[in-house]
Parts: structure tokens; sequence; C-alpha cells
């Protein structure tokens, strides 16, 4: 009701409006802080997984790598003939590089597939974030409104 140039509002609506906008607000805002919280744990954990598999796999590709430059040496130590010890040595060197690149390249995928996850996660984290805010808009509208 408007009275002078005044809007009249009732004094007890507005009171328990005011209220239950003060008690939304800290349970959003602690929501949000958990997701947020929980978004950059996971993209922590997401890259500390990600640099250990490639670490690991680096690992495991030198050492393939030596055991075919050992067994290379071993067959050559051992006066087989030159020919097919190093014939075999570089088999074994080229499937050594192969399995290495094999798993490099697995170790990337799967890192690419990790972080996909997590950044359609915190595309869900960022609207959720987004009906939050509009959730408090509306709520601020509707209490404007009476």
């Amino acid at each position: 009701m408007h009275l002078f140039g005044k809007t009249v509002i009732d004094e007890e609506k507005f009171f328990v409006q005011t209220s239950k906008i003060r008690n939304s607000i800290p349970e959003d805002i602690k929501r949000a802080d958990r997701v947020t919280r929980d978004s950059e744990k996971i993209i922590i954990n997401s890259k500390q997984d990600a640099q250990r598999i490639v670490s690991d796999s680096r690992q495991e590709a030198d050492r393939i790598m030596k055991e075919a430059a050992e067994r290379a040496d071993q067959l050559v130590s051992e006066h087989e003939v030159t020919a097919q010890a190093e014939k075999g040595a570089q088999e074994i060197i080229q499937a050594a590089e192969m399995h290495a690149d094999e798993i490099r390249a697995g170790a990337r995928q799967y890192a690419n597939d990790i972080l996909g996850r997590l950044e359609r996660f915190v595309g869900r984290v960022g609207e959720s974030l987004e009906e939050g805010r509009q959730s408090l808009e509306e709520a601020g509208a509707s209490i404007e409104e009476q």
C-alpha cells in the first residue's frame, strides 16, 4: 500500500522473510565453500595422479630400455654371431621403444580423461553456484515485492 509516496509493508511478514533469507544464506555459502574445497582437492589429486602415472611410465620405459641395452650387451659379449646380436638387440630396443611409447600414450590419455572428467565436474559446480545465486536473487526480489 502506498501512503504519501511511501510504501507500507507488513512488519511481521518483513521480519519472517528477512529471517528466512538470513538463515538460508550461511548454508548456501557453506555448501559453496564445500564444493569449492572438494573441487580443489579433486584438481590437486588428479594432477598428482597424472604426474605419478607419467613418472611411473618414464621409470618403466627407462627400465625396459636398460634391460634392452643389457640384453644387447649380453648378446655381443657372449660372442654370438655379430649380425644376429645386432639384429636381436635392435628388435629388443624397437620393441622396448614401442612399449615405452604405448605406456606414455596411455598415461597421457589417462591424464587427459581425468582432466576431462574434472572439467565436467567443475562445470557442474559452476552451474550449481549459478543456481544458488539465482535463488538468492529470487529471494531478494520476493522480499522487495512484498
